[in-house]
């Protein structure tokens, strides 16, 4: 049955949603999987599994997914959730947002100008503690609310750094009273309005309009500070507008996806906003697997580079792995 991928030389970073993840977790304790038990779909989630705890496939971590956990699942359930990636043999870790944007664009600015003085980072790490990035970060963001505090709370412990930690280090922080969810949700839906907004101003019906994402680099990433910041001699303007794009494909994808978002949603439904930002991983996934409504966006957006690869059928998903190691073989 998985003879074909042996041949696979080196693993495959997957991407797998929440709702995904529960049905591996639901699997492993022999429970019905949402959305049914159908024979075909059951045999694939056994394939997924065992291609993660036999190391074919490689889980990518998006840290704002176990907001989610966290909030719909009990203590016990977000842990058989963790589980999953820390059963596997190797956890690859997604820069969280901001961060992941951040460190893309400013890739590249220190690419067309190396007076910037960026160290660069890579935006998919191995999952361990970020000092470098942590303590980069911590110096140069100019917003106190949103710098390093999970990973550093785990890094004063301590504590071996694994994803089960992560969750149950954010989870009493949230239980602290940090309500970070509410506070997430309410910036969504401003964003959302915002928008939206936009779009009836302009009459913008088509793509995104490419003003529209420089300007998301000041308003929404503080780039233009952030650079002022680093290098006060440079003409932080003039260096935005020179940044390629193209080579920020996170930025590309989360901001064309919720573009179309936007024009089809006036209220965000309030699981909406954390599948939301997973747009921001799956340009560093050789595979993923999403629910149906993301899945759509993302066709929408950017079908070129993502419509063979981003999948919301765990049979579907199968049967694509499974023709890339015969395409390797041959």
């Amino acid at each position: 049955m998985t003879e074909p991928i042996e041949k696979i030389i080196q693993p495959l970073r997957v991407f797998l949603d929440t709702n995904h993840l529960v049905n591996l977790a639901h699997l492993r304790r022999g429970q019905a999987l949402r959305g049914g038990h159908d024979e075909a779909r059951v045999a694939a989630y056994r394939t997924i599994d065992e291609w993660l705890t036999t190391g074919r496939c490689v889980p990518l971590f998006y840290e704002p997914m176990s907001y989610e956990w966290i909030r719909q699942a009990s203590g016990t359930g977000a842990r058989d959730i963790a589980g999953i990636l820390d059963s596997s043999v190797a956890v690859k870790r997604v820069l969280p947002d901001p961060l992941v944007f951040v460190v893309e664009a400013m890739n590249e600015a220190q690419r067309i100008e190396p007076m910037l003085g960026f160290p660069g980072f890579e935006v998919v790490r191995d999952f361990e503690f970020d000092g470098d990035l942590v303590a980069w970060f911590n110096e140069h963001w100019p917003h106190e609310d949103e710098k390093a505090t999970v990973l550093g709370h785990l890094a004063a412990r301590g504590e071996r750094l694994t994803v089960t930690a992560f969750v149950e280090t954010l989870a009493a922080h949230v239980q602290a009273g940090n309500d970070l969810w509410q506070l997430a949700l309410d910036g969504e839906r401003h964003a959302l309005a915002q928008t939206r907004k936009t779009q009836r101003e302009y009459k913008s019906k088509g793509p995104l309009p490419d003003k529209f994402r420089r300007f998301w680099l000041k308003s929404a990433q503080s780039l233009d500070e952030l650079i002022r910041r680093m290098a006060p001699e440079l003409d932080a303007e003039d260096l935005l507008r020179r940044i390629d794009l193209d080579a920020c494909p996170a930025i590309q994808l989360r901001l064309d996806a919720y573009w179309n978002y936007a024009k089809a949603n006036e209220e965000p439904k309030s699981g909406d906003f954390v599948d939301l930002t997973m747009f921001a991983a799956l340009p560093y996934a050789d595979v993923a697997l999403i629910e149906n409504r993301m899945h759509e966006f993302v066709r929408q957006a950017r079908r070129c580079g993502y419509e063979e690869r981003v999948h919301r059928d765990p049979v579907a998903m199968v049967d694509y792995v499974r023709g890339l190691a015969t395409r390797e073989v041959s």
